[in-house]
């Protein structure tokens, strides 16, 4: 989680907002009286609730806010300020009870279940380091298995509501030590239980086959789908939220058999929910975001917009899977390949391609930017060390011929949508051109064209006052002029500006808004732009320039100084 969030609360509102939504609606679901001793039930529950709060805080939080160094809360201290925000809490402590609790010896066998939960996730966010970039060690073993699971069309995602935590989201989970206990409930979607001969040591998935077996199997016991319509798309290795020091096996599979749409959510929206600050500050104070509510899924989030921002691309591109890890190696899955020779062959060609659509502003493009996806960035050079970048321009300067094809393939892809939306802008001109031809002259008909023309248009920057003020009722009452447009001495120039002013002249003249070409060459860009009015056409052409922009402008200001030149044009 790299973004960096201007605004930071105090230690205590946050937390405090953090035990509103996790914390309260347990203590005031289980009420009892303060001296009654919860159940086994009820202290496994909060314990887990509890938990989740001090790793939001203590890694995500902190890690959002690297640059302010806030306080990481210990064992003793979220304790001491947990039971202070919430004295009901204190029910569930049996350290925070004693009087002497900073002097008690063999501190694992003095602490109930929610202190033991406080202190693990205190070792765990300890051991991730929020100051990293990236927390994860080459050297962690794997704790278990992760799977999310997306539908046919790769549009929707199997979630299950309080599962795990209350009110939270989360995703299908298998540990490999099975006397860690799976804190996942295959009953909340498979009503029939179902058995698999899954061996219990995590010794037994040394190799990855083993790993996406287990995960395959966790999947079709959760769900109760067959194994043979699941299929894996990719895999990445990640760290665990579970374990100090452990990592999980993310996989991401796709199934062809529908599951209960109550389980189903577009994945758009998680994605979407995922993003942003955890903690919102509001007029009365401070607030989580939807991103809590997704705090399973926190691990995974950079991996799962990466790979849904690729879902957004064209199929000729959706193929592509890289993962860097650490800024050491790649860790690659081409959906079904294993050659790890030939996948790091091409990963540096594969990493250009998804670069050169970062600024391409296809609809599918926009979604994926509107999301705050990260997946279509490109790594660069800077962030491998010395040895990795030498091996970069090497495979460079290999691979430089598919490196040409594939970045021509995308211009050429980009230049056609482009020009696609440029045609569907030009027709829309045209149309609105016409229409507003048809309103001066009036006649019997044009009421409807009024009519649709206020309701299409009821949003528009002109209707809220932005942009150019147009002297409609001027229009309105005298079209036997403006009816055929004014004539070029009649036009008033009061504009000192380029392209945009050049359309306001247009504008209040009552002529047809200004189209422009640009042209690349040798050195830079040519513009060419075309005025029409009641009886005259202009074309101007431009010098070269280094930008389109520049080539636009000079093109327009030499049209301007054109109409500045007709004879009994008013100054």
């Amino acid at each position: 989680m790299n973004e960096k969030m201007e605004e930071v609360g105090p230690t205590e509102e946050v937390v405090q907002a953090l035990l509103e939504c996790m914390v309260e609606p347990l203590l005031g679901r289980n009420s009892f009286k303060s001296k009654e001793v919860p159940t086994l039930d009820q202290q496994r529950s909060m314990a887990k609730q509890v938990e989740a709060v001090v790793l939001l805080y203590n890694y995500y939080y902190r890690k959002q806010h690297q640059d302010h160094k806030i306080e990481f809360l210990n064992f003793t201290s979220f304790c001491q300020l947990a039971v202070v925000l919430k004295p009901s809490l204190i029910t569930y402590m049996e350290l925070m009870r004693r009087p002497d609790y900073t002097d008690v010896d063999d501190l694992e066998s003095q602490i109930s279940l929610t202190e033991r939960a406080i202190m693990r996730a205190c070792d765990i966010s300890s051991a991730l380091d929020a100051a990293q970039a990236d927390p994860l060690s080459g050297t962690w073993p794997t704790s278990k298995v992760v799977v999310f699971l997306v539908d046919s069309r790769r549009e929707n995602c199997l979630l299950m509501r309080s599962s795990m935590t209350y009110a939270v989201w989360s995703i299908i989970e298998k540990h490999l030590d099975v006397s860690s206990g799976s804190l996942f409930n295959s009953k909340c979607i498979n009503k029939k239980k179902r058995s698999t001969n899954i061996p219990s040591t995590s010794s037994q998935y040394a190799d990855g086959a083993r790993l996406e077996e287990l995960a395959l199997s966790a999947a079709a016991e959760a769900t109760g789908i067959n194994r043979n319509d699941l299929v894996v798309l990719e895999s990445h290795l990640v760290y665990s939220l579970d374990k100090e020091k452990a990592t999980a096996r993310l996989y991401l599979v796709q199934f062809t058999k529908s599951v209960h749409e109550d389980f189903m959510v577009p994945i758009g929206d998680v994605i979407e929910s995922l993003q942003g600050p955890l903690i919102k500050k509001i007029l009365s104070g401070w607030v989580v975001s939807p991103a809590v509510e997704y705090f399973h899924l926190l691990p995974y989030r950079d991996i799962l917009s990466n790979w849904y921002s690729r879902e957004l691309l064209p199929n000729g591109l959706q193929d592509l899977t890289v993962e860097l890890v650490a800024g050491h190696a790649y860790d690659v899955h081409i959906r079904g390949s294993s050659s790890e020779k030939e996948v790091n062959e091409e990963n540096v060609v594969r990493l250009m391609i998804k670069s050169c659509n970062t600024d391409c502003d296809d609809e599918k493009i926009i979604e994926a930017k509107r999301r705050g996806m990260q997946g279509l960035s490109a790594v660069s050079s800077s962030q491998l060390d010395s040895q990795h970048s030498e091996d970069v321009v090497t495979t460079l300067a290999s691979k430089e011929s598919a490196i040409s094809r594939s970045a021509l393939t995308v211009l050429f892809w980009k230049r056609e949508k482009l020009s696609s939306q440029l045609r569907t802008l030009e027709d829309e001109i045209a149309l609105c051109d016409k229409t507003i031809r048809t309103v001066l002259n009036g006649g019997e008909n044009d009421l409807p064209l009024k009519i649709e023309a206020l309701v299409d248009g009821s949003n528009d920057a002109c209707v809220k006052g932005e942009g150019v003020e147009y002297n409609t009722n001027q229009l309105v009452e005298d079209q036997s002029i403006h009816s055929k447009g004014k004539r070029l001495s009649e036009a008033i120039l009061t504009l000192q500006n380029q392209c945009q002013q050049l359309d306001q002249l247009c504008c209040r003249s009552n002529w047809a808004l200004p189209t422009y070409r640009v042209f690349p060459f040798e050195g830079g860009f040519q513009a060419k732009v075309i005025v029409k009015g009641a009886d005259f056409e202009f074309t101007s052409e431009s010098n070269i320039h280094e930008s389109p922009r520049e080539a636009r402008e000079s093109a327009a200001a030499r049209i301007i100084a054109e109409v500045a030149r007709v004879p009994g044009q008013n100054q």
